[in-house]
């Protein structure tokens, strides 16, 4: 089984990444609070059954950018797959990385075998709910306050504990690895500047999910925030044979709270799609 990690250039940034296993490609996509090691319990499972990707998005973990450079997420998932010479790949994506992956596919669609968007944003899709409007709210006079302690603990609450939990009904180990990715990611931003805002794509995804052909899963947390729980509902209606699956006392992060059951989902979903003969 081979393994390699390193760098691919894209459009003025380095991409750390990694990559293992053998048999079809599934590229893991990963949320905007953390890095790639969200993926952990995935990459060490999956890689052996498929060839398994993952890597740092622009202004996340180990990639480094200049941070005036003209970029989409999509774009940028296209040029690692050119640099890695992956014609075509399952993309599993997190929120920020299930938004990545659902334009990719509307962007890309012959590139795509298999698509499993988790809790995932949506372009064209705003989210803005009273509930995470309050959030927000919160979040702005912490940083008014210049409170970093409590703008990453607003962000767990959100995004780990969701709604209707509070953080003693989250598995300790979970807030504390995104806490600790997230540390990172202002570190990061600190030392070498926030990266320009992404461009996204024009139509959006939420305009042309009905064109979607390749085979979906979706995964969705029961206890995410409403925002997120639409999105889920507008993918599974608009999505032709798409299916969806909730998981019970899960919020946002639902691979990171329920790692078996997640990769038991998603591994059943590519053998039946994905030839691995």
């Amino acid at each position: 089984m081979h393994y390699k990690t390193g760098y691919v250039e894209v459009n003025g940034a380095q991409i750390r990444y990694e990559r293992a296993g053998e048999g079809p490609t599934v590229i893991l996509l990963h949320a905007g609070l953390v890095d790639r090691h969200m993926w952990l319990s995935q990459f060490e499972v999956f890689k052996t059954y498929y060839d398994v990707v993952c890597y740092d998005a622009r202004g996340f973990g180990a990639t480094t950018s200049a941070n005036d450079v003209t970029y989409s997420h999509c774009g940028d998932l296209l040029g690692v797959m050119d640099a890695l010479k992956i014609q075509r790949a399952a993309l599993v994506g997190l929120s920020l990385g299930g938004k990545t992956a659902i334009d990719f596919t509307v962007e890309n669609p012959t590139r795509v075998s298999a698509l499993v968007p988790v809790c995932a944003a949506l372009s064209g899709f705003q989210l803005n709910s009273e509930v995470l409007k309050g959030f927000r709210a919160q979040f702005e006079a912490a940083q008014n306050r210049g409170d970093v302690a409590a703008q990453i603990e607003i962000l767990l609450r959100v995004w780990v504990d969701g709604p209707e939990r509070t953080p003693d009904h989250v598995p300790a180990d979970v807030r504390y690895q995104v806490q600790v990715m997230h540390v990172q990611l202002k570190a990061k931003q600190a030392r070498e500047g926030q990266v320009s805002p992404p461009q996204e794509i024009d139509p959006p995804a939420f305009q042309r999910l009905a064109g979607i052909t390749a085979p979906t899963l979706i995964i969705q947390g029961d206890m995410d925030m409403p925002d997120v729980l639409a999105v889920s509902e507008l993918l599974e209606q608009h999505i032709p044979f798409a299916r969806k699956v909730m998981v019970p006392h899960a919020a946002h992060m639902v691979s990171l709270e329920y790692p078996a059951l997640f990769n038991r989902l998603v591994l059943d979903f590519l053998r039946e799609h994905l030839d691995n003969r």
